[in-house]
């Protein structure tokens, strides 16, 4: 039975693939709180990555110098990162129950939530902190020590980054707060763990092997101008290949956080869909087309 369930999710999953490039090909404009978010993540890592250097480096005088700053800069990153996860994922819920999005609702949804979305980004910070706190307190203490703490870590990061994709669509969708979004999340999990579990292992292999294919084709694709221009001018051609493969890199980050928003958001509308209507009720016409398409209901 598990393993019949599994199945059954891998093959939403790829169904659900199918239902974003459709939206994509209506919408192109979907695409662009996600396309904010990647560009300004990329300047945020230049940031962020000088004082974390530094904190790794100097050790307990490091986070006592520069956690501060981390944690500022942490919080600052997160929060435009919610924010346009927000706003993507609003326009998404708009374009499967209305058929079309305005960015202008989707952003000013999004604003409205902002102190929901503070609080989450606040959480984000504190819990990456603590994620560089185990890995580095754990360093030098022996294999085992190291092991435990690494695993630790990864746990928790990959448990909040899984938990806020469902989040921020609940806050953003219903406008609860910060509190009531975590337990209307909560509520959604625990009554579709199976659901949840293997749709996020399956979102990401395919946006896994999306982003393999995608860079390798980056790469090639900026290499091969770089040799068919740098017969001509080695500075024009590193000038227009190292943009080229930025910008077709970004596209495919785009697109894999397009993928994913667009999984938890459908994933709530999904939830609430079938709490009104029942699993097998027989009305599924009466369900978005992407939904029904995507997951069955």
């Amino acid at each position: 039975m598990v393993i019949d369930r599994i199945i059954d999710q891998c093959s939403r999953a790829l169904g659900f693939l199918i239902e974003c490039f459709k939206m994509i090909l209506e919408e192109p404009k979907l695409l662009i709180p996600s396309l904010l978010s990647v560009l300004f993540g990329f300047i945020m890592s230049l940031v962020i990555i000088v004082p974390f250097v530094f904190m790794g480096l100097l050790g307990k005088l490091g986070l006592y110098i520069f956690g501060g700053a981390v944690l500022t800069l942490l919080f600052v990153s997160y929060t435009f990162s919610y924010f346009f996860m927000g706003a993507s994922s609003y326009a998404v819920y708009q374009h499967i129950k209305q058929g079309r999005s305005s960015l202008s609702d989707a952003f000013s949804r999004a604003v409205s939530c902002i102190v929901t979305l503070l609080l989450l980004a606040a959480t984000g910070a504190v819990i990456q902190m603590i994620v560089n706190m185990l890995k580095n307190s754990s360093k030098n203490k022996g294999f085992l020590l190291n092991l435990i703490g690494s695993l630790a870590a990864d746990v928790l990061r990959e448990g909040w980054d899984i938990a806020v994709r469902l989040l921020v669509p609940v806050a953003v969708i219903t406008g609860l707060g910060y509190m009531d979004s975590l337990k209307k999340a909560f509520e959604i999990v625990k009554n579709n763990v199976i659901i949840v579990g293997v749709g996020e292992i399956s979102i990401r292999i395919l946006t896994g092997i999306i982003g393999f294919f995608g860079v390798v084709l980056s790469i090639f694709a900026a290499l091969g101008l770089f040799f068919v221009l740098s017969a001509f001018s080695f500075p024009v051609a590193i000038a227009i290949a190292v943009p080229v493969a930025f910008v077709c890199i970004s596209l495919v980050s785009t697109l894999n956080l397009f993928i994913r928003t667009s999984y938890y958001t459908m994933l709530y509308v999904w939830a609430e869909e079938r709490s009104v209507q029942g699993p097998d009720d027989g009305v599924a016409q009466a369900v978005p087309a992407p939904l029904h398409n995507a997951f069955g209901i």
